[in-house]
């Protein structure tokens, strides 16, 4: 909205008979499309790509984005453009598609963001529906390491029988990825050690057995009642991966641990399993109760449970399963989490990695 006000916007030739459009500054945002699929190849798999760029200190913030496809399926997310290089063309995936029968019609797509904050600084170049490439799914180096020793080991034990492509959604995913991956190594971080994404508040892989989605929401990601007191918390480099933080917990009462998660980027009709990745020291102590957790699904359930941290081996990590859910369209939407111990006890002695979602295993 706006384009043709120059206050807002302003229009620039890229190339030679290519105009693109530059936000000036602009509160309200919104820019929408439609596109006819009838000229894309069949049976091809599209990728819908955003063709920006960020000027030096743009001032944004993280753009919603919808795309509607003929078939009837909507495709919903954010993207944050903070963590992209500036100064330089960028094809950002929003989402993929496979050109069907029902797919042939017309495409619709907005990006949009509402609030009060002015935004300026970046550059549209326009949508693009691109062939996307054929991927294959390495079998993973024997012997690598990371943070979740699970998936680890079912990523390195379940080969797969023929290769297989990333899920649909992966490419739209990885827009987020900070920092951003080599298009080269893609399908092997995401088989192994994992992509980091939101700031490092998240970490995303890919079951090589089921070939589901599975995300790990870190430490830093979390909310933890006086987590940046050092008297309290302690934060340090993973061992397995340094560009990870695992928060130690060194002294408090009132122990409180919350986060969401936004469970679009699941896997569709898969079960989850949500893990607590939490070690017991060796010099635990203070946990004369069990700790409290609540879950609250999107589609209205609750779990409520307790944790006994003293039944478990000190010195060790651990996975302690929370709950399952299954990924229905029901269960779109935001999930909350909250691990909680407010007696008057002092506690010490845990150190948290994260709350991790996997696909259940049988």
């Amino acid at each position: 909205m706006g384009g043709n006000d120059p206050r807002h916007w302003s229009w620039h030739y890229r190339y030679r008979n290519v105009e693109v459009a530059k936000l000036e500054s602009v509160c309200w945002l919104d820019i929408s499309g439609k596109f006819s699929t009838v000229d894309l190849s069949p049976n091809t798999m599209y990728g819908v790509v955003l063709n920006v760029r960020m000027e030096e200190n743009c001032d944004i913030v993280p753009l919603n984005f919808k795309i509607m496809l003929p078939d009837g399926s909507k495709r919903a997310n954010s993207i944050d453009l903070r963590l992209y290089e500036e100064e330089q063309w960028l094809e950002i995936s929003l989402c993929e598609f496979k050109m069907s029968p029902q797919n042939v019609g017309e495409v619709a797509f907005s990006i949009y963001e509402h609030s009060e904050h002015w935004k300026g600084g970046i550059l549209i170049g326009g949508v693009s529906f691109k062939p996307q490439p054929e991927y294959s799914c390495p079998q993973q180096a024997p012997g690598k390491e990371m943070e979740d020793q699970e998936m680890e080991s079912r990523n390195r034990l379940e080969k797969p029988k023929t290769q297989k492509r990333p899920p649909p959604n992966c490419l739209a995913i990885l827009s987020r990825a900070y920092p951003l991956v080599e298009p080269s190594s893609i399908v092997e971080q995401l088989s192994s050690t994992g992509v980091l994404l939101d700031r490092k508040t998240k970490k995303y892989m890919v079951d090589v057995g089921s070939n589901k989605n599975m995300f790990m929401m870190l430490a830093r990601g979390l909310e933890i009642t006086s987590g940046s007191d050092p008297k309290h918390w302690s934060w340090k480099p993973d061992k397995l991966n340094r560009a990870v933080e695992i928060i130690k917990l060194k002294d408090i009462c009132w122990l409180d641990v919350s986060g969401k998660f936004q469970t679009v980027d699941l896997s569709p009709e898969t079960e989850y399993e949500i893990v607590l990745r939490i070690k017991i020291g060796t010099k635990i102590r203070g946990f004369y109760l069990p700790v409290n957790y609540i879950i609250r699904l999107p589609n209205g359930i609750r779990r409520e449970d307790t944790i006994d941290f003293r039944t478990y081996m000190k010195g060790s990590w651990h996975n302690i399963m929370l709950h399952k859910f299954k990924m229905t369209p029901e269960n779109v939407g935001q999930l909350q989490f909250r691990l909680y111990e407010h007696s008057e006890h002092w506690k010490s002695g845990l150190v948290l990695a994260g709350i991790s979602f996997k696909p259940a295993t049988s």
